[in-house]
């Protein structure tokens, strides 16, 4: 297992579920799911709850994390597209 492998895989997953989300529900769907979905890794991770306790799920919810709070960051400064 490459970790820095396991991270990029998790973030391409991630980027390709809000580009699903953008193009069937909509920006606003995407942005409040990426927010939400956030804050539910961020709480996994930093608990430790199961099964973020295990090594590899844990890489890949921090790949996870990392992308969707670039992606929101990205989103507040350009804000929605016309």
């Amino acid at each position: 297992m490459n970790p820095a492998e396991v991270v990029r895989d998790s973030e391409r997953q991630e980027a390709e579920r809000i580009v699903f989300l953008e193009e069937t529900r909509g920006e606003a769907d995407a942005r409040s799911f990426a927010e939400q979905t956030l804050r539910v890794y961020r709480r996994a991770v930093v608990q430790r709850a199961a099964p973020a306790g295990e090594k590899v799920f844990r890489l890949r919810l921090l790949g996870s994390y990392c992308y969707l709070k670039r992606y929101l960051e990205r989103n507040r400064q350009s804000g929605p597209s016309p």
